[in-house]
């Protein structure tokens, strides 16, 4: 796990080309997106989210959705700690959402989700009365495809 998610690290910072012997780096700013086949056979996108990171696609509509981890220091060995972090854009935000997976039952909280969509009065609404409980990364990607069907139809 350890060597995946260092991989995944490294690739969030920078990529590798290598095309007739010769590489060459590639960083967020240099491009929009890449696409990269896994060990496991699987073709995974990942864009540029903001000139510094690249974010594995989840969803790409009006409103998308990345998968990042980030490195935290710690105090004890091995003196980090790596997390998960969703991204959002939302169209015309100057500013991107992070979902911070951190629930015991949920995989994002009821209060990180009022406080990130209070943008949304109807699904702000059906989150406050426990309408939508987000618990596994497909209900995430489904709030966000709502999200944007109820939010940002024009």
């Amino acid at each position: 796990m350890i060597f995946k998610n260092n991989k995944i690290l490294s690739l969030q910072e920078k990529i590798t080309v290598i095309k007739d012997g010769t590489s060459k780096e590639y960083f967020p700013k240099d491009l929009k997106s890449f696409k990269i086949k896994m060990e496991n056979k699987k073709v995974v996108t990942y864009d540029n989210i903001n000139d510094s990171i690249f974010g594995e696609r989840w969803y790409s509509n009006k409103v998308k959705l990345y998968y990042t981890l980030i490195k935290v220091e710690t105090r004890q060995s091995p003196y980090f700690a790596i997390n998960r972090v969703f991204v959002i854009k939302k169209p015309n935000a100057e500013k991107l959402t992070y979902l911070i997976p951190n629930g015991l039952s949920r995989l994002i909280t009821q209060k990180e989700m009022l406080e990130k969509f209070s943008d949304c009065k109807t699904l702000h609404d059906k989150i406050a009365a426990d309408e939508i409980k987000i618990t596994n990364e497909e209900k995430l990607i489904n709030f966000i495809i709502d999200y944007e069907k109820t939010c940002f139809t024009n």
